[in-house]
C-alpha cells in the first residue's frame, strides 16, 4: 500500500526506477525505497570529496555548517558500508595513506576498490614494481645508490629538499673535463680561470632619452586678453570674506565659470542644479552651479555661477559670460566734476602710434617766422587756478 502511495509523488529518475520494477516489487515499500536511494547514491569517493571540500559560507551559521558536515560524513560512511569502529578506522587510515602516495597509485587503488590499509599497501607495492621500468635509468648514473621509497614519493610530491639532493648526486658522476684548466666537473664556458684570463666585459649601461612631458594647457601669459581683463572680488555670502579674482569678459560665453580653487565650495553653496556646457571640441560637460557674491565693474550681486576645476586660459580665475554681464563689454566711463586741465601727461610717449616723431627744418622755421606766439597773451591767465 505504501509503495503505491509513494509512486504517485515520484518524478524524474525515481519515477524511472519505479517503472522498471515488477508489480510485486512495486507493492513492497522497502524494495521501492532501496531502489530509489540507490539511484541517487554516489560512490564513496564523491561523498569523501564533498566532505573534505565543504566550507562555511557567509550566510550560514556554525550550527548549520556542523549539521551539514555531519550529514556528509554519514553519507560517506554509508556509501562505504561502515558499520563498526574497525571499519571506520580502516576508512580514515586508508584516506591518509592515499594522501601520502603518488597520484597514479591513488588512481590504481580507487580502480581496485580497496577497503583496508593492508590491502592498499600490497596493491601499491605491486603497482610500483610493475611500472618501475616506465622511467628508464640513465646508464651514466648506473653506479648511484638505489632510490628509496621516500625518494619516489618526494619525486611525485615535488619536494625541494630531495630535488636539491638529487642535483648534488648527479654531479658526483659528472665526467666532463675542462679543455683549459683540465679540471673535471665543468666545461670551459664555466671555467673561472678562463674567464679571469679573457676578462669578462661588462655590458655598458644604456640610457633612454626621456622626453619632457607636454602639458595640455594654454600659455600662462594673457597678453592677448588684456583689453577684456578686469579685477573683482567673490565670496560665498555677504558676511564671508571676499577673495580677489582675475576676470575675463567673454562675449562668446553664455555661462559664467569660476575655478573651484578660488572659494571653499561645499554642499551648502551648491544650488542643486547643473548646466551642460559645450565648447569648440563639440563635447558637452555637466557643470554644477553654486551661489556666490560677485563684485566687479560689469556685474555685481548674488549670482549663480558654474564651478570648474580648470579654465581654458591660465591666469584667469573667472570667465564672465553674457548671463551676468549681458551686453556690457567695457565698463562705463567715470566722469568727474572738476577735471585737472594742467596735468602734465606726455601724450606722445603714452600714445606713440598716434603722435609720430617730427623734426622742424630751417626752411620751415623761416616760413613760420611770421607766426605770432599767443601763449603769453591775455588768454593764458584766464586758465590759471584761483588761489
Amino acid at each position: 500500500m505504501w509503495g503505491l502511495l509513494l509512486q504517485c509523488n515520484l518524478a524524474g529518475r525515481a519515477q524511472q526506477v519505479c517503472s522498471a520494477l515488477s508489480v510485486e516489487q512495486c507493492l513492497d515499500y522497502e524494495v521501492v525505497k532501496t531502489a530509489v536511494l540507490r539511484a541517487y547514491e554516489l560512490v564513496p569517493e564523491a561523498y569523501r570529496q564533498r566532505y573534505r571540500r565543504l566550507t562555511k559560507t557567509v550566510n550560514q551559521t556554525y550550527t548549520e555548517f556542523a549539521r551539514e558536515k555531519k550529514n556528509l560524513f554519514e553519507k560517506w560512511c554509508g556509501a562505504g558500508k561502515i558499520s563498526s569502529l574497525e571499519q571506520l578506522q580502516e576508512l580514515i587510515l586508508l584516506e591518509d595513506f592515499k594522501n601520502c602516495v603518488p597520484e597514479s597509485v591513488v588512481v590504481h587503488l580507487n580502480d581496485q576498490k580497496v577497503m583496508t590499509l593492508s590491502e592498499a599497501a600490497v596493491i601499491a607495492d605491486e603497482f610500483v614494481l610493475t611500472h618501475k621500468n616506465v622511467f628508464p635509468v640513465n646508464r651514466m648514473f648506473h653506479n648511484q645508490p638505489p632510490v628509496t621509497e621516500s625518494g619516489v614519493r618526494d619525486r611525485f610530491l615535488g619536494s625541494k629538499l630531495e630535488r636539491g639532493h638529487k642535483t648534488v648526486s648527479n654531479r658526483v658522476g659528472d665526467k666532463r673535463v675542462c679543455f683549459y684548466c683540465l679540471d673535471p666537473g665543468h666545461k670551459i664556458v664555466d671555467c673561472k680561470a678562463w674567464k679571469q684570463k679573457m676578462g669578462t666585459k661588462t655590458k655598458s649601461v644604456a640610457f633612454i632619452h626621456s622626453a619632457a612631458a607636454v602639458e595640455n594647457s594654454m600659455p600662462s601669459h594673457i597678453s592677448g586678453y588684456e583689453p577684456f581683463m578686469l579685477r573683482g572680488t567673490v565670496s560665498l555670502s555677504p558676511d564671508s570674506p571676499a577673495y580677489p579674482v582675475s576676470i575675463l569678459r567673454d562675449t562668446g560665453a553664455c555661462q559664467s565659470l569660476i575655478l573651484d580653487s578660488v572659494l571653499p565650495f561645499s554642499s551648502e553653496s551648491y544650488t542643486g542644479t547643473s548646466i551642460l556646457v559645450r565648447g569648440v571640441e563639440l563635447g558637452c560637460v555637466k557643470v554644477p552651479l553654486h551661489g556666490v557674491c560677485l563684485s566687479s565693474e560689469l556685474a555685481s550681486g548674488p549670482v549663480k555661477i558654474g564651478v570648474r576645476s580648470e579654465l581654458p586660459v591660465n591666469g584667469v580665475d573667472l570667465i564672465l559670460g553674457n548671463d551676468l554681464a549681458g551686453s556690457k563689454v567695457f565698463s562705463s566711463p567715470i566722469m568727474i566734476e572738476k577735471p585737472d586741465l594742467f596735468s602734465r601727461v606726455n601724450l606722445s610717449t603714452s600714445f606713440s602710434t598716434v603722435f609720430p616723431d617730427c623734426a622742424v627744418t630751417r626752411a620751415q622755421a623761416r616760413k613760420f617766422s611770421d607766426v605770432i606766439d599767443l601763449s603769453d597773451s591775455f588768454i593764458a591767465p584766464s586758465f590759471e587756478p584761483a588761489e
